[in-house]
């Protein structure tokens, strides 16, 4: 699969959180500073986190996403549920990054096609993106 140039925009910058990288570094680093997760001994595979807006759920994703400070990552996977549109299989963005108010995030490519190329359940497609605000 041949990704496109297609950049998906955030879907709600300045809604849900500043849209302004200044004021939104300095919300989360509030938030890192306040939580105080326990020690996780081990790796951690997996992190399940809230999506509200962070005037409601933000401190809660710093406790989870504070427990991966020292880990090592090479790659993120992210999950998340389609609110807007319906759709039978699993969809992954076909384009080549996510927006967001500190810069694009590129797209694992090579992951996404073994995705693709390993599931058939799993589709290269915009369906499940176009509003979506869960990631």
């Amino acid at each position: 699969m041949m990704p496109s140039k297609h950049i998906r925009p955030h879907a709600v910058a300045g809604m849900f959180y500043s849209n302004n990288p200044t004021v939104l570094s300095a919300k989360i680093n509030a938030f890192f500073d306040e939580a105080t997760p326990p020690q996780i001994s081990g790796s951690i595979f997996a992190l399940i986190s809230p999506h509200a807006g962070y005037m409601y759920s933000g401190l809660t994703a710093a406790y989870g996403y504070k427990t991966l400070h020292q880990q090592q990552f090479e790659t993120a996977i992210i999950v998340a549920p389609s609110h807007f549109e319906f759709f039978e299989n699993v969809s992954v963005f076909p384009g080549k990054s996510y927006a967001t108010p500190f810069g694009e995030i590129e797209i694992a490519d090579e992951l996404r096609s073994l995705l693709l190329k390993e599931n058939n359940n799993v589709i290269a497609h915009e369906i499940g993106h176009r509003k979506e605000h869960a990631i």
